[in-house]
This record gives C-alpha cells, structure tokens and sequence, in this order.
C-alpha cells in the first residue's frame, strides 16, 4: 500500500509485534524515563503514544490502528505477563476479539455470535432507532428499518443484518459486533454504543 507511506507500508507479523512490545516493555528500545511517559496518561486514558486502560480490573497498555481495510490491535497486561495481538482485513471487530481474547485469560465467560438469542421486538421500537450516528468525521453508521428489521451500514461498507438480543441490544451473525441504542422512555434514539 504506498498512498499512505509509512502509515500504511509496513509489514509485520504477530510473532515480529510480541517481539517488539517484549523490548519496548524490556527498556531495549526506549530510555525507562521516556516510556514512564509513554504509559503515563496525560489526556483521558491517552498517554505519549500508548492508551492506558483497564480491562476486567487487569492494567491493558496499547494501541489500535486502521486503514484502507486493515485493522490491528496490541494490548499488553504487564502485571499479568500477557500480550494480546490482533492483525484483521476487516473492519471494526478488532475490540470484540481483544476483549474476548482477554475474558478467555482470566477465565470469564464468552458468548459467540452463533450462540445469541433473538428476541421479538416491535417494528414501532426498532423505528424509534432509525438515523445516521456519525461514529467520527465522515464515518457514519446508517441505521434503517427494512420490514421488520434493522439494519446497519458503516460508510464505505456492506449492510448488515441487525438482530435483537433485547429491546436495546442487537448483534450480527457474520461478524461479531454489538450495537445497543440509548433512549429516553419511548423517544427516539440519542446515541448507539458498538462493542
């Protein structure tokens, strides 16, 4: 991929980005006082280069990245030893499988897409969701209401079928993705969180 330059010409494999968080976390590739800063926040769970959050009450130091179809994700748990590492060709399903990968370490429960249940929900409910949430500039999820479904479509990418795992809730089948819409009483959607 050359239209990105460096942001999208590299080549990597998981085995070459183990070795490299190993020697980031190590001190091998930066003086201990500037990593100090890199997973130090600063602005929200930001810190210089690195997000610092906690996942499951486990400290997870890393970074996710995107473009032109391809997604990645590191994640370490340096007071657990463990080191999560995802490279995709699709879009958005890179935080499901991170976060599923991490329950899986520490033993919790993981619910896969073809083990969802649907539930009925009216075609007046599902309407109330219907609109365009603009997930970042110029990246719009476009919920519409087809029949007696909803459906959703990302810019630049094919529909999906969405079903109903609770009045709020909904996933798809071909990929493992959670939208939940919130409402107030029976109003119309005023935001929509994706997992």
């Amino acid at each position: 991929m050359t239209v990105p330059f460096a942001a999208g010409g590299l080549y990597s494999t998981t085995h070459d980005l183990l070795a490299w968080q190993k020697a980031l976390f190590a001190g091998k590739v930066v003086k201990r006082a500037s990593f100090e800063k890199m997973i130090t926040p600063y602005k929200d769970d930001y810190a210089f280069g690195l997000s610092v959050k906690s996942k499951d009450g486990h400290r997870a130091i890393g970074h996710d990245g995107g473009i032109n179809g391809f997604t990645s994700k590191i994640i370490t748990l340096p007071d657990d030893g463990y080191t999560v590492i995802i490279l995709n060709n699709a879009q958005g399903v890179t935080n499901s499988i991170s976060d599923k990968l991490i329950s899986v370490l520490f033993g919790k429960p993981v619910i896969l897409p073809s083990e969802r249940k649907e539930v009925s929900v009216n075609a007046k409910s599902l309407a109330r969701y219907v609109g365009r949430y603009e997930l970042q500039p110029n990246f719009v999820l476009q919920i519409n209401l087809d029949g007696s479904a909803l459906t959703s479509q990302v810019t630049g990418q094919p529909k999906n079928k969405l079903f109903a795992e609770s009045p709020t809730n909904f996933f798809t089948r071909n990929f493992d993705s959670q939208i939940s819409f919130v409402a107030e009483g029976d109003g119309p959607a005023s935001a929509l969180l994706l997992q």
